[in-house]
């Protein structure tokens, strides 16, 4: 199941799986995830699955919505996708994999450790 890896705080990164058709986010506490950040709007955006395809949009938020660094309205998700929204770092895991906390937070702190969690889960574990 997708899931969503957001970090709003300093150190702590928070899981959220996508088991809605839509997922709305904002700063209003009605939102299914809730960012209390002063550049996020009340609803801000939206994640929406359709089969396999998951998409961003914009729900014309005062300060946007930035996907690998530029703004966008709307964009098709794909794994490792980079989201902005406010200050609160979000990114994309399209996996079904687990991920512990501490696997979640290097995900959003360490460049390019998307690529290194891939290739080391992908590892098959060798038995002598």
């Amino acid at each position: 199941m997708p899931k969503l890896i957001l970090f709003a705080e300093p150190h702590k990164a928070r899981q959220v799986l996508l088991t809605q058709v839509e997922t709305q986010i904002g700063r209003a506490p009605d939102n299914d995830i809730v960012i209390t950040q002063e550049r996020v709007s009340r609803r801000h955006a939206v994640v929406i699955m359709d089969g396999a395809v998951v998409t961003l949009k914009d729900l014309a938020s005062q300060n946007g919505v930035l996907v690998n660094g530029r703004k966008v309205l709307s964009h098709d998700l794909v794994n490792g996708d980079e989201i902005m929204i406010g200050e609160c770092k979000i990114r994309y895991f399209a996996t079904e994999l687990d991920l512990s906390a501490g696997e979640a937070l290097r995900l959003l702190t360490v460049p390019g450790s998307l690529i290194d969690l891939d290739a080391w889960r992908a590892t098959p574990v060798r038995l002598r």
